[in-house]
């Protein structure tokens, strides 16, 4: 049985796809918490806010956390396509990023439904958002300032709000 990190979140829908599970326990740094609390909790909170506005249907969770190594692993086999984020930016080692699938919405249609909830104030710890072809990133990177948001389509940053 998982832990449940918020009512329709659990922490294995987290794990790496190599098997290696989400680092609960990590500690965040030099700030107090660990990355359960300072990271997977206000992702899964974000997700929760998106999944009622979007009906109350199952979100998907194609890709959670991700070790540097198999990072690495995707970005090599994407070739420089454009789907995959540098290792070293990405969000997804970090402990901070949801690659989601939404049951019912498609993803352009997913991706506008989260910006607006952003324009609206209802996703404070939002701090990417990603649009690809079948799925959205979403991120709790840390904001500076508290305004902006990494906004982009594929890994390559068109647009910053």
């Amino acid at each position: 049985m998982s832990i449940m990190v918020t009512s329709n979140f659990s922490v294995r829908e987290f794990g790496c796809h190599d098997g290696t599970p989400y680092p609960v326990s990590q500690p965040d740094g030099h700030l107090p918490g660990s990355w359960f609390d300072r990271r997977l909790l206000p992702l899964c909170q974000t997700l929760e806010v998106i999944r009622d506005a979007g009906g109350g249907e199952a979100i998907k969770i194609s890709s959670g956390y991700r070790t540097l190594r198999y990072d690495q692993q995707l970005y090599d086999a994407d070739a420089g396509r454009g789907n995959v984020a540098l290792p070293e930016g990405s969000q997804h080692p970090k402990g901070r990023a949801a690659d989601i699938v939404h049951a019912k919405l498609k993803s352009s249609y997913l991706h506008a439904l989260i910006l607006e909830l952003w324009y609206a104030n209802k996703l404070p710890y939002l701090g990417g958002l990603g649009l690809y072809s079948s799925f959205v990133h979403v991120d709790v990177r840390p904001r500076m300032p508290a305004s902006h948001l990494a906004l982009w389509h594929g890994t390559r940053t068109t647009n910053v709000v």
